[in-house]
């Protein structure tokens, strides 16, 4: 929270990168100087790798970003049409500069978001606050729009009383 204080009150970031998803209470500390930060900057926030809503990346106005194993090149992604999650990146394993050893290969939406923001810089540079329009026009792939799941229920012929999912996560 402190350093996101320091950015809000000592520095003019066009985009701020924000490689975290904080599931705990830690979370509810920052939404206040992120909402506060949204006035004046673009914040682009990779999900957390578990899956689960993640702040700052659920936000409203912060681009969230999920790695998408189909996209090759660290230039691709897809624009997606949603409340939690606007943009799908490459983030599969690539090589990284590292402190130890000197580069090493990861993968994750930590690494997505990197190459989302590099993406984004390139839409501010040419379009300035009329970025998402180029960033709906040039994605890989049509924009992605999710649907209310209520709208397709299905009903099923019978009772679910007891269900067994695999694998068990520490999430549940």
């Amino acid at each position: 929270k402190e350093i996101l204080e320091l950015i809000y009150t000592h520095f003019d970031a066009d985009i701020i990168n924000m490689s975290l998803g904080l599931l705990d209470g830690k979370a509810t500390e920052i939404i206040d100087v992120c909402n506060r930060l949204l006035e004046k900057s673009i914040i682009i926030s990779a999900a957390s790798n578990s899956g689960m809503l993640s702040i700052p990346c659920y936000l409203p106005g912060v681009i969230g970003v999920v790695s998408d194993a189909s996209l090759r090149y660290s230039d691709e992604y897809v624009w997606i049409d949603s409340e939690a999650i606007q943009m799908a990146a490459y983030g599969e394993f690539q090589r990284v500069a590292w402190n130890g050893p000197e580069y090493f290969f990861s993968k994750g939406n930590s690494f997505a978001c990197a190459n989302a923001t590099g993406i984004v810089a390139q839409a501010v540079k040419e379009c300035g606050k009329n970025y998402q329009g180029w960033l709906i026009e040039h994605s890989k792939r049509d924009v992605i729009r999710f649907v209310e799941k209520e709208k397709y229920a299905i009903e099923l012929p019978y009772s679910v009383r007891k269900v067994v999912i695999f694998p068990f996560s520490k999430e549940t």
